[in-house]
């Protein structure tokens, strides 16, 4: 048998996310919750035994029912901090790179073209990859801040990521080449 189990938080008396447990019985189900820090207020009895139903989320984080009727992951507040402190932290790295950017573009203004080769390349990819962190950052952002998609804006995150390595990897390539190029014309 398998078990939703709903309650509260004993501190703050909110709503906690409901879990999903395995066990056997109503009573163990609740035992489980008990130990989990959870004040239960409803055990209700799931019969799906699909393999999503079936893993046991309660020491992981929190199965959320969602429209259809599937149950989703969602991430426990300790996760949800780890996740938050990644999207703040990439979101300073995307800002940090973007001003760096606006820093680069103010010394090509100012100082004569002889002194710097090539000055627009450096600034342009700098400022796009740091709009493109945030743009990753954003979706780490909205695990911690939304309910019940938890899985979804995971994915949708690394695929932003996956882009964006791509696209430097393609850039550094791109680079590495050139750099072949002109030692191969000055030697």
């Amino acid at each position: 048998m398998a078990f939703v189990i709903h309650g509260r938080d004993p501190r703050t008396g909110e709503k906690s996310d409901p879990f999903f447990s395995n066990a056997t019985t109503e009573e163990l189900a609740r035992a489980e919750a008990t130990t989990q820090g959870m004040v239960v207020d409803l055990v209700e009895r799931h019969e799906d035994r699909t393999p999503a139903a079936t893993t046991s989320l309660s020491t992981l984080g929190a199965a959320r029912p969602i429209a259809d009727g599937e149950l989703q992951y969602e991430f426990m507040p300790h996760h949800n901090r780890i996740i938050g402190r990644l999207a703040a932290t990439m979101n300073a790295f995307g800002i940090t790179l973007m001003g760096l950017s606006m820093v680069y573009v103010i010394c090509i203004l100012a100082l004569p073209r002889e002194r710097m080769p090539a000055p627009v390349v450096p600034a342009v990819l700098a400022f796009v990859f740091g709009g493109l962190i945030l743009y990753a950052a954003d979706a780490f952002r909205k695990i911690v801040r939304t309910q019940g998609h938890d899985v979804d804006h995971l994915m949708n995150a690394m695929i932003r990521l996956r882009f964006i390595f791509s696209l430097m990897m393609f850039f550094a390539a791109l680079a590495a080449a050139a750099l072949v190029v002109v030692i191969a014309i000055y030697t």
